[in-house]
């Protein structure tokens, strides 16, 4: 199965991050060593989280009063 944005990107640094972890999976059929593979798959995930994760921390309460407000006006 090709990713959409695979399509679209033909340079790798243009990749996004989720694709990245994509490649590093290894594909059906292959032998890949998972003890290589799958700390640098953890990490790179872990990396990714971190600024959703902040941007969570430091805006919650404005997504919490946006979602209270849509909610109010879908009740009225």
């Amino acid at each position: 199965m090709v990713e959409q944005p695979l399509l679209f990107l033909r340079k790798t640094k243009l990749k996004t991050m989720t694709i990245f972890l994509s490649d590093l999976m290894p594909k059906t059929g292959e032998i890949i060593d998972k003890a290589q593979t799958m700390p640098i798959i953890l990490a790179a995930s872990v990396i990714f989280m971190i600024p959703v994760f902040l941007l969570y921390m430091f805006f919650s309460d404005s997504l919490d009063q946006g979602l209270d407000l849509n909610i109010l006006s879908l009740k009225s």
